[in-house]
């Protein structure tokens, strides 16, 4: 089972991207401080799709708490970015 859940808040506000059949997608970046340092955090990339993109970029702005739950992939790029999707 794939299933992932984050509490931080958001680094910037969502950049809203739109596809060649019209369909949305948000990107942002979501700071989850570490358990065991406060003073750290990871920074996740996450993308969200449909109306709860647009909703995102509508209501959410940098420095907003989040939830998440979702599931999360491993991009197979050189770079290796981990991606959370919801």
């Amino acid at each position: 089972m794939n299933d992932i859940k984050l509490l931080g808040r958001l680094t910037q506000a969502p950049e809203l991207k739109e596809r060649v059949n019209g369909n949305q997608y948000a990107w942002f970046t979501v700071a989850v401080p570490r358990k065991s340092n406060c003073d750290e955090a990871d920074f996740i990339r996450c993308k969200a799709f449909g109306k709860l993109a647009g909703a995102l970029k509508q209501h959410c702005d940098k420095g907003c708490h989040f939830l998440l739950s979702g599931r999360l992939e491993f991009s197979s790029s050189f770079d290796q970015q981990t991606q959370f999707f919801f």
